[in-house]
């Protein structure tokens, strides 16, 4: 397979999987895309610092409690995903009344209680399974493992991580 036939399916495979999961989470937040984003990111900065760690280190439990939980603040959510402040401060406490998240003297956070409900739980292992087949389908269609080569690291010449 050419590069560039690699390429178009790796582009075809990644967008599929984005758009899927990313769809199959907002079922979730009644399709609401714009709180869809803000939870998606007050869930990854709540959760970053640990699921690095657990790579190195087994003993790390999921889901993590709520104390393990890092804070994050509006300011730190809005950069992260270039959203407007208030914009996103507006999501922000409408997931606090939803009971989708909770705010203390520290920051922002999504409870644990949250992601074990069976509607969470669905979406995640949907998610997951989204993943599997993206991978399984990449495989099959002669896609190799991530590599450090500059074709991994570079798209039309630009740095892309």
């Amino acid at each position: 397979m050419t590069e560039r036939r690699k390429r178009s399916l790796a582009g075809r495979l990644s967008i599929d999987f984005v758009l899927d999961a990313f769809l199959n989470l907002a079922r979730v937040h009644d399709y609401d895309l714009t709180q869809t984003i803000v939870f998606a990111a007050i869930w990854r900065a709540n959760i970053s610092e640990q699921l690095e760690a657990s790579l190195d280190s087994p003993s790390i439990r999921w889901p993590l409690s709520d104390d393990d939980r890092r804070r994050v603040s509006i300011l730190e959510i809005s950069g992260a995903i270039r959203m407007p402040y208030e914009t996103t401060r507006r999501q922000v406490n409408r997931l606090i009344e939803r009971g989708f998240c909770t705010r203390d003297a520290d920051g922002v956070y999504i409870p644990t209680h949250v992601l074990i409900q069976p509607d969470m739980m669905d979406a995640v292992l949907v998610n997951y399974d989204l993943l599997t087949k993206m991978i399984r389908a990449g495989h099959e269609g002669g896609l190799t493992s991530a590599t450090t080569d500059e074709s991994a690291t570079t798209w039309q010449g630009r740095e892309t991580g």
